[in-house]
């Protein structure tokens, strides 16, 4: 089942960060369970890209489409990390019924609980 992985920085779109960690995330070759892909591997699509200001804080907003939610997470998750992300980033995707009961993957809120992703 293909779902939605989205990932909200509160960093504008030209910041090295957020341009570095989409061309990761875009040049990723993940392995496919399926091996319906480029010899077993396969890339994220993105899907959308957009950003703007809310209460005068920038976000940066990436949506990818993806067969394997759970890969692309542990993908993404030590980037965010690398990249000094995690204080500056939530991430959700889509659940057994779409965004109806989305998971709450990563908060830049400590406080915030997070779902498991499965």
């Amino acid at each position: 089942m293909r779902r939605c992985l989205s990932i909200q920085l509160h960093l504008p779109p030209a910041d090295d960060r957020v341009q570095r960690l989409l061309l990761h995330i875009l040049n990723a070759e993940l392995p496919s369970s399926q091996g319906l892909h480029n010899r077993g591997h396969y890339r994220p699509i993105l899907v959308s890209f957009d950003h703007g200001k809310e209460d005068d804080v920038p976000y940066t907003n990436m949506n990818f489409d993806i067969e394997d939610v759970v890969l692309l997470w542990s993908f993404v998750k030590p980037q965010l990390d690398v990249e000094k992300l995690l204080s500056v980033s939530i991430v959700v995707c889509e659940g057994s019924d779409g965004w109806d009961d989305y998971l709450l993957l990563h908060s830049f809120d400590p406080d915030e609980k997070k779902d498991v992703v499965s």
